[in-house]
């Protein structure tokens, strides 16, 4: 692999090979494109592991026919998913999981805007909204902050941008440590709870528009939507500044951050993130810096 490659992809391509953790418990893939690193990866993903990928592109257009097409390829992997695990599409079990991971994302989101638990926490209950089942996971998530107050007096900091996988703990434990509540706006947070509301067409085409419509991305075209969806939440949550968290090689978010500085009601810090030694100290005194210039 290239050297230059999008760090959470080589970390992907090298537990899938290796079949560890929950890469090894897959039967099927989904492969949904999202960039041309993910893209070339998941045509590999099939061959590296030995089980079948299905392929699936996520247009980055927002148009009528680019909706069009992203819903038939949800229907053709639908279709693809019964012949391979034989197992029919149920349109009642799906609005019945989609009932209940909508009411643990709702859960989610409050806990989050009200700054209820550590960063650390927080980041761990967002990756359990995307792997778990969502039966129960409201009632959990509801018993580990019952009282809707603040974890910490810290300033309360926005962090947006790309994916933080379960692993990539730096940033939640930096902003733990000085006491500061994080409100995690980006593909790892609250980006993951869209749509909002109860689930209205629960067929494999109705769900694909509504996700598709929901979708708030730097990807997007237009992106109009993210600046405003970003600078809305930071306003509603209080946020004195926000952390704008992007992965080495990976254009989506690093090349807005000029906008999105011009953007946001709150000063932003760009950190242009790998997984790499040493990373770790960099960003600690980035983020240390960062906290000072808002006291």
């Amino acid at each position: 692999m290239r050297p230059d490659s999008c760090p959470l992809v080589k970390a992907f391509a090298g537990a899938a090979a290796a079949g560890s953790g929950l890469h090894g418990l897959v039967d099927v893939w989904v492969a949904m494109y999202t960039c041309d690193q993910t893209r070339r990866l998941f045509q590999e993903l099939g061959r590296v592991t030995g089980t079948p990928a299905l392929h699936i592109q996520l247009p980055s257009t927002r148009t009528p026919e680019a909706e069009d097409y992203f819903a038939q390829q949800v229907e053709r992997l639908c279709g693809d998913l019964a012949a391979s695990c034989h197992v029919a599409y149920s349109e009642p079990d799906a609005r019945a999981y989609e009932t209940e991971r909508r009411r643990a994302a709702s859960s989610l989101r409050s806990i989050a805007m009200a700054g209820s638990l550590p960063p650390t926490a927080l980041h761990a209950a967002f990756s359990l909204l995307n792997i778990a089942r969502p039966d129960g996971l409201a009632s959990f998530l509801e018993s580990l902050a019952p009282g809707r107050s603040a974890w910490s007096d810290g300033p309360r900091i926005a962090v947006a941008g790309g994916p933080m996988a379960h692993g990539d703990g730096p940033v939640p434990e930096l902003l733990e440590e000085a006491g500061a509540v994080m409100v995690p706006l980006g593909c790892s947070g609250l980006q993951t709870s869209l749509p909002s509301g109860g689930p209205g067409d629960c067929s494999p085409a109705g769900l694909a528009r509504e996700y598709y419509g929901a979708s708030r991305c730097a990807r997007c075209r237009p992106n109009a939507g993210v600046f405003d969806y970003l600078a809305e939440s930071i306003e509603e949550a209080g946020c004195r500044g926000m952390i704008l968290k992007t992965l080495k090689f990976c254009d989506l978010w690093f090349t807005e951050r000029e906008r999105i500085r011009a953007r946001m009601p709150v000063p932003v810090l760009v950190l242009d993130t790998s997984f790499g030694p040493g990373g770790r100290e960099r960003i600690g005194t980035r983020i240390e810096a960062f906290l000072e210039s808002l006291s």
